[in-house]
């Protein structure tokens, strides 16, 4: 239950809104959205913008953007992306609010531009954002829904009443924690990579544990990559352009890639990026390549998205300390059998 000056600080913030020109609306950017309204908003549902453990900025993703991730006792209850109001909310900013919660690991994502306020469950898995989206509110149905609106009080959160009105997605399959999902795909990359990397570089004496080892640091590398994209790093997405040079028929993949590698040694310095770079004579399908770079912006099977510097670091260290007990226990073959090779978990 809102108590009445809050209620009553709801409705002011709505006349404001409504008062406004539409060219007034246009003058606002993202940060002026934040601190006029977005900001009052939530801080009349009793949350603290002056603590960070409660509400906390979070760096931005794409170039603009104002994220906030907002706390119950340092855990992590939703994600709040903010658009300017002369922003209309499309299908690919709902995909990133989603994305950039199942990165964090966070089971609520709201979007909002203050005229309209969306909140959707990023635990669902499924193609049809309108599936997973729980709240959808008008400016002017704030306080006519303020029982809904208010699901996003602090005192809510501590109570976990949005997280009990999740019920309704029960028949909704769940994604796979962002953890587990990376690590499953790194195993089955890994186990395509095994026997191709092996059988086709035999002619310059590549052991299985020389094979093992240039896969490890082909990961380090893609993965060192994209993080470096999405800290802004590297500029225009070299592994996303090379991928879609290659779809169009435009350039060999694994050259492309091999020449990232080059550009990453001489801008960075980091052993996993040698200038004696043995990864520029091994052979391997594009295909096989395209696969894993692919593989590492779009969530297989799902419309979400991967952003490495959302992922927190000591979840990427999870999941390579996991794949890296898991190839600790390879079957390796007899000499003179022809077969492929199997994985085993320690």
């Amino acid at each position: 239950m809102m108590f009445p000056e809050a209620k009553a600080q709801l409705e002011a913030l709505v006349r404001k809104y409504e008062r406004l020109t539409p060219n007034e609306k246009r003058g606002y950017n993202e940060a002026n959205t934040v601190n006029a309204f977005i900001r009052p908003l939530f801080e009349a549902l009793g949350w603290d913008f002056s603590n960070f453990d409660e509400v906390e900025a979070e760096k931005t993703i794409v170039k603009g953007r104002v994220d906030y991730v907002f706390k119950v006792n340092k855990v992590s209850k939703f994600c709040v992306e903010v658009k300017a109001l002369r922003h209309e909310l499309t299908d690919s900013d709902r995909q990133q609010a989603i994305s950039y919660a199942y990165n964090k690991g966070v089971t609520w994502a709201i979007l909002t531009n203050f005229e309209r306020l969306q909140v959707f469950n990023a635990e669902m898995k499924t193609f049809d954002i309108k599936a997973v989206q729980f709240l959808n509110l008008r400016h002017d149905e704030y306080i006519a829904e303020l029982d809904d609106l208010c699901l996003l009080s602090r005192q809510a959160a501590v109570d976990e009443h949005l997280d009990k009105q999740a019920v309704k997605y029960a028949k909704l399959a769940r994604r796979i924690p962002i953890e587990k999902k990376l690590y499953q795909e790194l195993i089955k990359w890994r186990a395509r990579l095994f026997n191709e990397v092996h059988a086709f570089n035999k002619e310059i004496g590549i052991t299985l544990d020389q094979t093992d080892q240039l896969i490890q640091k082909l990961f380090s590398r893609l993965i060192f990559i994209r993080t470096a994209e999405d800290r802004g790093l590297a500029s225009n997405h070299p592994l996303l352009s090379a991928l879609h040079q290659w779809e169009n028929k435009q350039v060999d993949l694994v050259e492309e890639v091999r020449s990232i590698f080059q550009d990453f040694a001489h801008t960075f310095d980091s052993e996993i990026f040698p200038l004696m770079d043995p990864w520029q004579q091994i052979y391997v399908h594009a295909d096989s390549i395209a696969e894993i770079v692919k593989g590492l912006y779009e969530v297989p099977g799902d419309f979400a998205r991967y952003y490495f510097n959302v992922i927190e670091p000591d979840v990427l260290g999870q999941v390579y300390e996991q794949y890296l007990g898991y190839v600790a226990k390879a079957v390796k073959p007899k000499p003179k059998i022809q077969q492929s090779f199997s994985l085993q978990p320690i």
